[in-house]
């Protein structure tokens, strides 16, 4: 995961990327523009330059804008006109900036169906009105509020069939809205089944972007109430299955906590990223298990007994394969629940499923060594 954080625009919106360098982050996240008003100064052709010059000089990789906080593509009527207006203004400053990616809140209306397909016409009118291709524009998830649309998978999902070209179009996974939503996070377990229902949903290959957030209200509760990493609900064990999920590699994780600074003067996005690094694992010597065509190091958890560690120096595809969660013959891309379980609780070496879900190719352990 390409670590980030959402930063401060005030006094340039290159002041954001001499942030990001101080911090060490591999990317971030901005606004471009003053996100609580319809109305905002032009961007200038050297801030554009001065922008894209830094960028360049201080490698900062994917960078991710997020839209304005008033904008509703789900309303109708005046406040419909005026954020489509404001999000199209908006996208053209992404594309002279060179941003990456755009992320918007879906919207809200009383009627789930026809606020779905509100959104998808003012995005599809969007695109096909700008010349030049611009930014990803990815749909954040939320927690679900009131007649907020994507707090459910199944309603990013319906948008995205209506949108065209698919490759303009992505998700963005906000992990405090979907645990507030219903979606559990807190252990690896959980974590798993989770993922594999977006997967199953919407598609690994759609997740471009991760705002990384714990949650100070409880599971379920419909509220979007942000927290540093490892003091809410969510907890560290969540997180870690974040920084250390391999299909995750190349996704910008962006830290959304609440902005300040701890008793002891540093900086919550320091103490909050400082969190993240710490929970990446580093394979143990010898710990590597064939997964369909690949070798990929596996992570030995601190519990694991004695025997589980002899197994673990074993050839790949003996032992340890008995240990990995299998798919149904019937639904490729549904990893069942108890066999994953089953790893965590046997101080198994879980691993995350590919785009076609888990390998389970080759003969049993038990068979091959003739039992």
């Amino acid at each position: 995961m390409l670590l980030g954080c959402h930063l401060s625009i005030a006094g340039g919106v290159d002041r954001a990327l001499e942030q990001a360098r101080e911090y060490g982050f591999a990317s971030l996240a901005m606004f471009v523009r003053n996100q609580r008003q319809w109305s905002a100064r032009a961007l200038e052709a050297k801030t554009v330059r001065a922008f894209r010059r830094k960028r360049r000089t201080l490698g900062i990789g994917p960078i991710v804008a997020h839209g304005s906080y008033l904008v509703n593509l789900a309303a109708r009527g005046p406040i419909r006109q005026r954020s489509i207006a404001a999000t199209a203004e908006e996208l053209d400053r992404c594309r002279r900036l060179g941003i990456d990616y755009y992320v918007l809140h879906p919207g809200s209306c009383a009627d789930r169906r026809v606020g779905i397909r509100r959104i998808a016409e003012a995005l599809n009118q969007l695109v096909a009105a700008s010349a030049d291709p611009g930014p990803v524009i990815l749909l954040e998830t939320t927690s679900g509020a009131g007649h907020t649309i994507g707090g459910a998978f199944e309603d990013l999902a319906a948008i995205l069939d209506l949108l065209t070209p698919p490759e303009r179009f992505g998700v963005c996974l906000d992990t405090c809205h979907v645990f507030a939503a219903g979606y559990d996070l807190r252990t690896r377990c959980t974590y798993h089944q989770t993922m594999s229902r977006l997967h199953r949903v919407i598609g690994l290959d759609r997740l471009k972007a991760v705002h990384l957030n714990d949650c100070r209200s409880t599971l379920g509760s419909r509220l979007d109430r942000h927290a540093h990493i490892g003091r809410g609900k969510i907890g560290r064990e969540g997180f870690a299955c974040f920084v250390n999920d391999r299909r995750l590699a190349a996704v910008p994780g962006i830290l959304e906590t609440p902005k300040g600074f701890d008793k002891r003067a540093r900086s919550w996005d320091l103490v909050n990223a400082a969190v993240l690094r710490s929970l990446i694992r580093k394979p143990p010597r010898g710990a590597t298990r064939r997964i369909g065509d690949r070798c990929q190091s596996l992570p030995l958890p601190k519990h694991t007994s004695a025997a589980s560690r002899k197994a673990a120096a074993a050839p790949a595809g003996l032992a340890v394969r008995r240990l990995l969660p299998y798919r149904r013959p019937h639904d490729p891309g549904h990893v069942h629940a108890n066999r994953v379980c089953d790893v965590h609780q046997r101080g198994g070496a879980g691993v995350a499923p590919g785009p076609g879900g888990w390998d389970h190719r080759g003969p049993r352990p038990d068979a091959a060594a003739g039992g």
